[in-house]
């Protein structure tokens, strides 16, 4: 039974993410042999890729951060710089994100953030009308680093639904960070959600836990190798079991397992790239097994789910080298291979480092070796892009059906909520819970705000008072869940 909701979840995620929130993607930087304002977009909701001009003045020269409703229509974007709304004007308040100096200068300023994966959005949860924006910046010399990470929340109630921007440039961490590998994977539950940041020339990794609560964290943790200065970028796999991490100057990727209740990473496997590129990207396969690196030049495939290190390494095999194509536009502006994107039509998208009209295309990733249909240069843009490829989530993954931390569903039968109420609230450990009676005994779970499980025991069967102490608790956030069959309930209490 257990296999069977593992099957369904994975057809129901990969189904799901060819809908709603990552449909529209918005691309286009100001060049000088096109008019000012000249942009394209490609739209996924069909099904298909769907490529037509658009003119708005934000340039999206490597930031691109925008996002949809649930079907498909545009709600807001930003370039790592300034944030527009649907009509393509600046949202009050929406500019001077991430104050620094990559930010603050006047060539930046114009084009947007010159770091790819600087930008991540993401909805709150239980409320879908407001959305949290994380953003890092670069410091000038001799740092070269992220100091902050901030968030930005925009509240799309606002201004009759255009939204509005209701706080800016929050520090929620002031530590040297990657400014180019900040990316967000689902929790566990299916509601909440993990923000990663990677360590500066470090293997140290800072995580928050985002709930309908608050923003929780941050949580480090040190593992794996230690990564350079140099571009590259960090994906999670569409289910979240991955995590893979790039980096031009250390010559690899290094790929770990995730843990979407804890947030916690492990079991780093390092595989060596050796060539000479300073810039690159990732994408993971629909299926998650499959992961895809582009280091300018050329285009790796890895086999993730070959097994251990060394089956891994061993998978690893080139699935295209630059075909010597160039723009129109000039010899310079040739046609390589920099950013990618798992998009919700099932396709990988890769830019091609340059101004050019061109992207690269993956048909099957989910396929080994060339089976994979990596076409070069075969989507031909409207206009001239440069880096930008969207850093999208994936925002439809669900739960982890039989994971200790999926607090949230049921697996096969629809779940009966139980309104329980505990007391006091806050409490020292020593709380009540009131609960209407039951003809079986249950099952009561406490878990911290990491989705640990922290304390279990029998309810009997017809209780409609359960008394606990639990001194030992650290203080912190839990939520409570009393389980019997198909009916639940959860309540969330306070441990001062």
């Amino acid at each position: 039974m257990r296999a069977f909701f593992l099957l369904l979840f994975y057809f129901l995620s990969t189904f799901c993410y060819c809908q709603g929130l990552n449909n529209l993607w918005l691309l286009g930087a100001r060049v000088f042999y096109q008019t000012p304002n000249d942009r394209a977009q490609i739209d996924f909701s069909s099904g298909s890729a769907v490529l037509s001009p658009i003119q708005f003045p934000m340039n999206i020269k490597d930031v691109a951060a925008n996002i949809t409703d649930k079907n498909g229509n545009l709600l807001f974007y930003t370039n790592g710089v300034w944030i527009a709304d649907r009509t393509h004007a600046k949202m009050p308040n929406g500019d001077s994100l991430s104050p620094g100096w990559n930010t603050n200068d006047y060539i930046y300023y114009n084009n947007g953030c010159l770091l790819s994966q600087s930008v991540v959005t993401i909805p709150k949860p239980g409320d879908t009308a407001v959305y949290f924006l994380f953003h890092v910046t670069m410091e000038g010399p001799p740092i070269y680093s992220g100091q902050h990470v901030w968030m930005t929340t925009i509240d799309m109630r606002l201004r009759g639904g255009l939204g509005d921007v209701v706080s800016k440039n929050q520090v929620i961490l002031q530590q040297d960070v990657s400014p180019t590998r900040l990316t967000a994977v689902k929790h566990a539950n299916g509601r909440d959600w993990w923000v990663v940041a990677q360590g500066h020339q470090s293997n140290q990794y800072w995580r928050f836990l985002v709930t309908p609560d608050g923003i929780f964290g941050p949580y480090s943790q040190y593992t794996g190798s230690i990564h350079g200065v140099d571009e590259g970028g960090a994906r999670f796999s569409p289910d979240g079991s991955r995590y893979a991490t790039y980096t031009s100057d250390t010559e690899g990727v290094e790929v770990y397992d995730f843990d979407r209740c804890t947030g916690l990473l492990s079991s780093p496997v390092f595989i060596a790239i050796n060539d000479s590129a300073t810039d690159g990207g990732l994408a993971f396969s629909p299926n998650s097994d499959v992961l895809y690196v582009s280091t300018g030049l050329y285009v790796y495939q890895l086999n993730v789910a070959a097994g251990n290190a060394a089956a891994i390494a061993a998978s690893k095999q080139k699935v295209a080298t630059w075909d010597g194509f160039h723009d129109p536009a000039g010899p310079i502006f040739i046609t390589g291979f920099l950013k990618s994107e798992l998009a919700a039509d099932g396709k990988i998208y890769i830019s091609t480092g340059n101004s050019t009209q061109f992207l690269h295309e993956i048909h099957q990733p989910n396929n080994l070796g060339l089976a994979c249909n990596l076409t070069q240069h075969s989507l031909q843009l409207p206009t001239y892009s440069a880096n930008a490829i969207p850093n999208h989530p994936n925002y439809h993954v669900g739960p982890l059906i039989g994971s200790p931390c999926d607090t949230l569903v049921s697996a096969s039968k629809p779940v009966q909520t139980i309104n329980i109420q505990l007391y006091p609230n806050p409490n020292n450990g020593d709380f009540s819970i009131n609960l209407a009676p039951q003809p079986k005994q249950g099952l009561l779970q406490v878990y911290d705000v990491m989705g640990k499980l922290v304390h279990t025991e029998a309810v009997a069967a017809w209780s409609q008072l359960k008394r606990l102490s639990q001194p030992g608790l650290q203080k912190g956030v839990y939520h409570c869940r009393l389980t019997w069959g198909n009916k639940s309930g959860v309540v969330r209490f306070v441990k001062e």
